[in-house]
């Protein structure tokens, strides 16, 4: 977040959000704040983006983490390029797919 990455990406998160909408944005932030009182419309679009762009974020750092081991077996020959590929493919999807799991699952608490 300090490297300046977050600020990089606030055009694009706030994008996103947009095409989501205010109730949709509200009902998604709302399920992060617990015990606190509820905001709506551009506050929590505003909030929605910022959570956005904090799990892109830290998404970009696990896979950076979970990726380095085949990263050197390819280098050292352990691997060839199509087998880095797939175990590349495999974990973008395990943490893209476990992301949106834990927001969905926020959300959908959140409305009953």
């Amino acid at each position: 977040m300090k490297a300046g990455l977050n600020s990089l990406l606030v055009g694009s998160s706030e994008k996103v959000i947009s095409v989501l909408g205010p109730k949709a944005s509200a009902v998604l932030i709302n399920a992060f704040r617990g015990g606190e009182s509820a905001i709506y419309g551009a506050a929590a679009m505003k909030s929605a983006a910022k959570l956005l762009r904090g799990n892109f974020i830290t998404g970009t750092v696990t896979f950076a983490i979970m990726s380095s081991a085949d990263i050197v077996r390819i280098f050292c020959g352990r691997i060839p390029g199509e087998q880095l590929f797939k175990n590349l493919l495999c974990t973008a999807a395990s943490v893209g797919g476990g992301s949106a799991g834990a927001l969905a699952g926020a959300s959908l608490s959140s409305v009953s």
